[in-house]
């Protein structure tokens, strides 16, 4: 690095340290937010919020097994998820237009 280019970076860290809201933004701890409509919780009631909807979806995805593999709609929805997956990969190593 460059004399000129470390200036430049010591400059903006001090620029940064003067703005507040940057300043802010470093001491404040991140926190869980689940806003639906509404309904807004924060912290550990959105985290067991959001853990008791993923163990509901993952429990009626078991109890119905047999039905939803069953069926051709399974074999589309599975995949149109593999081309999306395919297509973000991809498109993340291309340069960008």
């Amino acid at each position: 690095m460059t004399s000129e280019r470390v200036d430049h970076a010591v400059k903006e860290a001090q620029a940064d340290e003067a703005n507040p809201a940057v300043a802010a933004n470093r001491t404040r701890s991140q926190t869980a937010v689940l806003a639906l409509g509404p309904l807004r919780l924060t912290g550990r009631a959105a985290q067991l919020t959001v853990q008791a909807i993923l163990l509901t979806l993952l429990a009626l995805v078991v109890y119905y097994r047999a039905r939803i593999l069953s069926t051709p709609f399974t074999i589309s929805a599975l995949l149109w998820i593999a081309w999306q997956v395919y297509w973000g990969v991809s498109a993340t190593k291309t340069a960008s237009t």
